[in-house]
């Protein structure tokens, strides 16, 4: 940060939002979640690091819960190269 670099890191980390949290030079900022469909709004505030959600995130995504299978690959579109 001395040598005037900008970072955007992204993390669920604790110790890193710590690190902003008490850093002169480096702010927390999160993803903004619609609390009543668990989505994604996509809106960033800064200031506030967010927090994980994902149990509560996942099945809004469609994507599978942390003791489910994933689904069958054939689910997904086809991928382009």
């Amino acid at each position: 940060m001395a040598a005037g670099a900008v970072t955007l890191a992204t993390s669920h980390h604790s110790g890193l939002k710590t690190f902003a949290s008490v850093t002169a030079g480096a702010e927390n900022a999160r993803m903004v979640f619609d609390e009543r469909t668990k989505t994604p709004v996509f809106r960033v505030e800064t200031g506030m690091p967010g927090k994980a959600t994902p149990s509560k995130s996942r099945p809004a995504a469609g994507l599978p819960g942390p003791n489910e299978s994933p689904p069958p690959a054939s689910t997904f579109p086809p991928r382009r190269e």
